[in-house]
């Protein structure tokens, strides 16, 4: 019964907050259509809290609309550019919309919505699954070029065959990037992350079902040619790392110091008014209330004493009035007053908080009456029990609750100032009010919106770079079982490691600070990056194993798998590329540092990863060992 209580009053609460939902996004609508029509008489600023929660789910709709198909669009034309054969086109977009509503479908059910930090899901999938598609053209066009008689059925099987380990790996590693977003405790986080697994291990099976059926549907068709000569690009990576392993080896090590030296200038410093571009009516909007109306954002200081039960004692029969309409009255004294004031005080000094309002505002108001002399408790009871009830609600509820001992300082914080530390500010207004005054520790909260977004992102912080290590150790093991080798498995993380290292280091080189959704870049780009490695690895250790010449076995793998990385990546970069017409500023970040880190991962894995294997690998076989790998 309680379960089904549960979800009874879980259906309730989604009725209600999609109702809210749409009373607002209406409400914002007729505001500024009634703006619209005063825009011949002045500028009129649209502003706050619910206008920039709003305008964030307003561009994730449009993100969702605008850049699934662009991205879908630039890819496709990419792998034209790729295969020349619009079967080759086709083929991997039916595979990834496949994908895409499989997965939709399930977070239907699920009703799981899209937030602002999910809202590429739908790109990422596709993205990822036509990388995966990617790999199973090129072995299929490999294959059909070296065994020209080979009927459709054997090539697709064979292709299938031997693709089917490290896809699965590559699936499982990405896997893993992306689970670690589950041991968040933000929810649209963990969300986040249970739709990017879910979404990926569809991907994985349609891959392997839909494309091999199709393929024998449409049948071997026109002779399938491999280009006669290495890619260029792939060509100049082999060279450099099989004859300069020890430059390459060199320039990483230094490469990586420098990215160390980035991480430790990463901040935390998130605006929001910096979420927004400046033509926007958000930023607009936030820009003009900070620099004329006190500060935009929220946040809450609350002093609690005794409640009103503590301090009143109703035996003695002056007090005990029947018609008297507000007994609480004697709750506010002089001594509560005056603490309030200097906390007030406080907060009102500090150069980033705007305006602050609480009982110290009204009894400043009182006091242009009496000469600057402040109300006594007789005097302050007397004005509260004259006060007519509607005014006390507007006027004294906000900001004391004689009922629960509290009383409010709300204060905005001036976004569009200097840069600052909210958790700084915090600590000083919290010690301020403990030391200042009789008030304990835990008589002080502070608490707001300014308060719970900083809460989130450090909350996020932690759970992320806890859960690094968990990435890091399920891509080993996943590397060990794939490869059977410990060294193989060491080796194909540190160009992973350096590349998603070196993505943070230039956000701190750059003043990016690490936000809802940059701040889980670190664990995508190794779980992305490292099925360049996967696949790499396991080609190199083909070639080796016909061919027990290291420099040798790498030319191949180049020539081969390196052609297939190389279009993978060259996907993923074109199709993150397009976040940067976003709107939303984070967005924007997101696209182009997932771009960055591919490029650093690709070029990691054709460079400093054989690089490895020359040192590594080559000196342990002319050592007469290289069984043991």
């Amino acid at each position: 019964r309680q379960r089904v209580r549960l979800a009874e009053l879980e259906l309730e609460h989604a009725a209600l907050r999609e109702d809210y939902l749409s009373a607002r996004e209406r409400l914002i609508a007729e505001v500024r259509e009634v703006r619209s029509g005063f825009s011949d008489r002045g500028v009129l600023y649209v502003g706050g809290v619910p206008m920039i929660a709003a305008d964030m789910i307003a561009f994730v709709k449009s993100d969702l609309a605008v850049f699934g198909g662009t991205v879908v669009v630039l890819v496709m034309i990419t792998l034209y550019g790729f295969f020349r054969q619009l079967r080759w086109v086709l083929l991997p977009v039916l595979t990834s919309a496949v994908t895409i509503a499989f997965t939709v479908g399930v977070l239907g059910l699920a009703q799981w919505p899209a937030t602002v930090v999910s809202s590429n899901f739908v790109s990422l999938l596709s993205i990822i699954t036509i990388s995966l598609t990617i790999h199973l053209i090129v072995r299929y066009r490999e294959l059909a070029h070296t065994y020209p008689q080979m009927d459709a059925k054997a090539l697709v099987r064979q292709t299938m065959v031997s693709k089917l380990a490290p896809c699965s790996y590559n699936a499982l590693t990405t896997i893993a990037a992306f689970g670690s977003l589950t041991a968040s405790r933000i929810v649209p986080v963990e969300d986040f992350g249970w739709m990017m697994c879910i979404g990926i291990g569809i991907g994985f099976l349609t891959s392997f079902s839909l494309f091999p059926a199709m393929l024998l549907l449409m049948g071997r068709g026109a002779t399938q040619v491999v280009a006669p000569h290495e890619l260029a690009v792939t060509r100049f990576f082999s060279h450099v790392a099989r004859w300069r392993a020890g430059v390459v080896a060199s320039v990483a090590v230094l490469w990586a110091a420098i990215a160390v030296f980035g991480l430790s200038l990463v901040s935390m410093d998130n605006r929001f008014i910096d979420y927004f571009q400046d033509d926007t009516d958000i930023h607009k909007g936030m820009s003009f209330v900070d620099e004329n109306l006190g500060g935009t954002v929220p946040f809450d200081v609350l002093l609690r004493f005794g409640s009103y039960e503590a301090y009143v004692d109703f035996e003695d029969d002056f007090f005990a009035d029947d018609e008297e309409t507000y007994p609480e009255r004697y709750w506010f004294t002089r001594d509560k007053l005056d603490v309030v004031r200097r906390v007030h005080r406080y907060v009102e000094s500090r150069p980033e908080v705007g305006k602050v309002l609480s009982m110290t505002s009204l009894e400043d108001l009182a006091l242009q009456f009496t000469d600057g002399e402040q109300l006594s408790n007789i005097e302050v009871a007397a004005i509260l029990e004259v006060l007519p009830e509607d005014l006390r609600a507007e006027l004294i509820a906000p900001y004391a609750s004689p009922s629960t001992g509290e009383m409010r300082i709300a204060a905005r914080v001036i976004e569009s100032g200097p840069y600052f530390d909210r958790n700084q500010l915090v600590a000083d207004i919290r010690e301020f009010a403990t030391t200042h005054t009789q008030l304990r520790p835990e008589d002080v909260q502070i608490t707001g919106m300014t308060v719970l977004f900083n809460s989130m992102l450090e909350q996020l912080f932690s759970s992320q770079v806890n859960t690094l290590a968990y990435v890091l150790l399920a891509t080993f093991a996943m590397f060990v079982i794939l490869l059977r080798s410990v060294w193989y498995a060491v080796l194909g993380l540190i160009p992973n490691i350096i590349a998603a290292a070196s993505v943070i280091g230039l956000m701190g080189y750059a003043g990016i600070p690490l936000d809802m959704m940059t701040i889980t870049i670190a664990a995508i780009s190794i779980g992305i990056g490292v099925d360049d490695a996967i696949h790499y690895l396991h080609r190199f250790k083909q070639e080796y194993a016909n061919d027990p010449d290291v420099r040798q076995a790498i030319a191949w793998s180049h020539a081969t798998i390196g052609r297939a990385m190389y279009f993978t990546s060259v996907t993923i970069i074109i199709g993150f590329s397009v976040l940067v017409f976003s709107n939303f500023v984070p967005t924007i970040y997101f696209g182009v540092l997932i771009a960055v880190a591919m490029v650093l991962a690709l070029i990691a894995n054709l460079t400093l990863l054989p690089s490895l294997l020359v040192l590594v690998v080559g000196r342990r076989g002319r050592a007469g060992n290289a069984k043991v790998l």
